[in-house]
């Protein structure tokens, strides 16, 4: 304990080590099948410094899950709701089918999605809940709808869900259409095609909304 107070860096530096050998290994084997001992062994620490950093197996995994969505990039600041939206998509678009370092976080939150843990209610609450009002809101803006409004819940979704299908069914995808290849320009026309065809929708739900206002 003296040491590590002498020392808080090093303190800081095992428990980021724990938290990147996690990341990749609960990614590749899932929560379930991950072992403390192994993340450890890549970790190279003892299997102690789990318990000492975080508690538990799922407080670790809990953790990382929120760390692999708050390296996501920052919300887009426009001013502009179109331009706000289509830049969203485009960084959701890169985050998904993106191939760098860190695709093991786009890895780990879909075997989450395939089988939930308890710890996906405090991902949902501290990061993932957040995003989503905030596009409610960019949403509402563009329709003129107030942001609670089911309709502008489901265009939320309908926008998130053609971003993840990319990814969730790239398998088939690629059955279908041999010649998509997920490269730079591609993963570009992918999200000015998903912000063009989200948007043609959302401005639907604008005209329905101003013809509705217009004949009360």
């Amino acid at each position: 304990m003296q040491a590590a107070a002498a020392h808080p860096d090093l303190h800081d530096e095992t428990r980021d080590r724990i938290l990147s050998s996690a990341g990749q290994i609960f990614a590749e084997e899932g929560f379930q099948s991950a072992t403390v001992r192994a993340i450890c062994e890549k970790a190279q620490v003892n299997v102690a410094a789990v318990n000492y950093h975080f508690g538990d197996k799922l407080a670790l995994y809990t953790e990382v899950l929120k760390l692999s969505m708050r390296h996501e990039r920052p919300l887009p600041d426009a001013a502009d709701p179109v331009v706000a939206l289509r830049q969203y998509i485009g960084n959701m678009i890169a985050r998904l089918l993106g191939t760098g370092e860190d695709a093991w976080r786009v890895h780990l939150m879909a075997k989450e999605m395939a089988q939930p843990t308890p710890a996906l209610r405090s991902v949902v609450d501290q990061t993932i809940r957040p995003k989503m009002e905030w596009l409610r809101r960019v949403i509402a803006a563009i329709t003129g709808l107030p942001a609670d409004d089911d309709r502008v819940a489901r265009a939320v979704f309908s926008v998130v869900a053609q971003c993840v299908s990319y990814r969730t069914c790239s398998p088939v995808l690629r059955q279908l259409w041999p010649w998509v290849e997920y490269t730079p320009e591609e993963i570009e026309r992918i999200a000015a095609h998903i912000a063009d065809f989200s948007l043609r929708g959302i401005e639907g739900m604008k005209a329905l909304n101003t013809e509705g206002s217009s004949g009360e």
